[in-house]
């Protein structure tokens, strides 16, 4: 199983232990979170549009010396899911999901199309 994670501080905790959990479990995993602290949507969208490399890359608990892009980390691995956050305070305004969210589910089913998508 593979995991991407595009997300903040909530996607590095959720993804910290879980490689090792799954592992202890008999699931052979990668888990890769993808790390800007109190990231919301949109910026992880407006990131999209530039191809910005602003992503510290977390694989298996581990923070990797290493920046890069969520178009970088959609072509590395065919990824079975792909969870997106949306920041704290964001988080409880319907209103700041949207347009985002939306454009980035379609921009990640074009590159991804077998992934299961999930919102944390």
């Amino acid at each position: 199983m593979k995991i991407l994670a595009i997300g903040n501080s909530f996607s590095r905790d959720a993804t910290a232990y879980l490689q090792q959990l799954l592992t202890d479990c008999g699931v052979e995993n990668t888990i890769v979170n993808l790390y800007i602290g109190g990231c919301p949507l949109e910026r992880h969208w407006r990131n999209i549009e530039q191809n910005r490399a602003d992503y510290e890359y977390q694989r298996n608990g581990q923070i990797v010396e290493r920046r890069v892009s969520i178009q970088q980390a959609l072509t590395e691995e065919e990824w079975d899911i792909i969870v997106t956050q949306q920041a704290s305070h964001d988080s409880g305004w319907i209103e700041s999901y949207e347009p985002f969210l939306g454009k980035m589910l379609d921009y990640i089913r074009e590159k991804q199309p077998n992934a299961r998508l999930m919102l944390q």
